[in-house]
């Protein structure tokens, strides 16, 4: 089977916040999947924990020979429920995005 692609046509790699986050227990996502009557048969866990590794994430990214990154991130991090966003989340985002707008640069 020979599959055609349009011209233009761009390879690109995604992640949802929650899969990418990991660890971030205070969002609807883990409530539903601790849920006691919870269709979830895998909790997610720490994920692929790209909120710590953003740096290798990349790398992977760069030597994939894509084109187009979709990073989702949670836009309320809770910290203990508390309603309050992770400054330290929020920055190590920020990182994220310099890194990638480094690169589009070099």
């Amino acid at each position: 089977m020979t599959v055609t692609f349009p011209k233009g046509f761009v390879w690109g790699v995604a992640s949802a916040a929650h899969q990418s986050e990991g660890g971030n227990w205070n969002n609807d996502w883990w409530a539903w999947e601790h849920a006691p009557e919870t269709a979830c048969v895998e909790v997610s866990g720490d994920a692929c924990d790209s909120l710590n590794r953003y740096a290798e994430d990349l790398k992977l990214f760069a030597n994939a020979s894509t084109d187009t990154l979709h990073q989702h991130v949670d836009e309320v991090v809770n910290i203990g429920g508390s309603g309050k966003s992770s400054v330290a989340r929020a920055r190590r985002w920020g990182r994220l995005a310099a890194m990638l707008a480094g690169s589009r640069s070099s």
